[in-house]
């Protein structure tokens, strides 16, 4: 089994997040990733930054983590992606961000 970044062509202009949780390999643009989307849609909506929230639970998430207002760690990610979150919340399959929600008084 070769490690899935023999396959990027291009190292310089793409990222490759691999999660040993869920056996995926992500390729994605260094120039564009879920950061840069959210910058985008706040820019076209108006709203504030400091007024986001962000769920995740895998390295492809991390830069988004640094983005945004409020990042928020799902119990079952790596801990690599726990250290970029202000808060955690439960797991995925204990329904975490919908008790996230409901119990952090922040909403």
């Amino acid at each position: 089994d070769r490690d899935f970044k023999e396959f990027v062509l291009h190292e310089d202009k793409f990222n490759c997040a691999n999660d040993n949780n869920f056996y995926l390999k992500e390729i994605y643009s260094k120039q564009y990733n879920k950061a840069t989307a959210l910058k985008e849609i706040l820019d076209y909506t108006g709203l504030n930054l400091e007024d986001s929230y962000f769920f995740g639970d895998g390295l492809n998430d991390i830069e988004m983590m640094g983005a945004i207002g409020h990042a928020i760690a799902m119990d079952n990610a790596v801990e690599e992606v726990k250290s970029h979150a202000d808060y955690i919340c439960k797991s995925v399959s204990d329904d975490g961000v919908a008790d996230f929600i409901f119990n952090s008084g922040l909403f």
